[in-house]
């Protein structure tokens, strides 16, 4: 009796659990695909298209990365590759600009060098000149005055006609640096003092002499002349008078002309 009071339990839950379902149901929506079919028809299909859309969804999200994926790289191959031109560029620039800065220093290192440090901050002139003489005492000058010119009357050469042989002075025709010489012989058993003179001022001596001979006495200067300027040989203040002919001899030439 038990057993049978059971059973009809059971089956009058079914029965209210049939109907409350079948009561719910209709509330779905229709366009999902199950409507009114039958429950477990239903149930499939909502499992069926639930793994399909998840697969679907899946597939997509998957494509979508890899696209994604694809074209970030296919950038940073780009970037990479810009990078790599860009410096190649900067590495030739730089071999230019060192090119350049060896070419500069060159330069400077040719205007310096024909930079001069003449009279008045002049400097080199691109011009060549051809400025020389040379000359000797022809006959033997006694008697010499105190500070009396020294005249080498004799010519060897006078380029640029820069020498006066009547006045025994050098002219400058130019502004420049000039070298003179100059070798004084001694009468016999006697001494002379004699100097290099620029405008007035001395500017180097030589002692000429010997005893029971004759002595020479040489020296040579470097001097910055500007156009004008006058050199000459002429007696040390009295110390001697007498300069021997033929082996005492003046010269002098333009080393570098300047440019203002």
């Amino acid at each position: 009796m038990a057993l049978k009071t059971k059973v009809i339990s059971l089956c009058l839950l079914a029965t209210l659990l049939v109907t409350m379902v079948t009561a719910v149901w209709p509330a779905f929506p229709s366009q999902s695909g199950i409507g009114n079919a039958p429950l477990g028809a239903s149930m499939g299909s909502m499992m069926s298209a639930g793994r399909t859309g998840r697969s679907s969804g899946r597939g997509r999200a998957s494509k979508g990365e890899v696209s994604d994926s694809c074209t970030c790289l296919h950038e940073l191959q780009m970037v990479e590759a810009r990078g790599r031109d860009n410096s190649d560029r900067l590495d030739k620039l730089q071999e230019e600009v060192s090119s350049m800065y060896g070419a500069i220093s060159t330069l400077k290192s040719a205007l310096n060098a024909v930079q001069g440090g003449g009279k008045s901050g002049n400097r080199i002139a691109p011009q060549a000149y051809n400025i020389a003489f040379s000359a000797r005492v022809g006959y033997n000058r006694p008697y010499l005055g105190e500070t009396e010119v020294v005249v080498f009357d004799e010519l060897v050469i006078n380029n640029g006609d820069v020498y006066d042989p009547y006045s025994g002075k050098f002219t400058s025709p130019v502004p420049g640096l000039y070298e003179f010489q100059t070798t004084i012989l001694s009468g016999f058993n006697s001494t002379i003092e004699t100097m290099m003179v620029m405008n007035g001022n001395e500017v180097s001596r030589m002692f000429s002499g010997g005893f029971n001979t004759r002595g020479s006495g040489s020296n040579a200067v470097l001097l910055n002349m500007d156009q004008g300027d006058e050199v000459w040989v002429s007696v040390f203040y009295g110390n001697g008078d007498y300069v021997h002919g033929q082996w005492s001899t003046f010269s002098g030439h333009l080393v570098q002309a300047y440019t203002v």
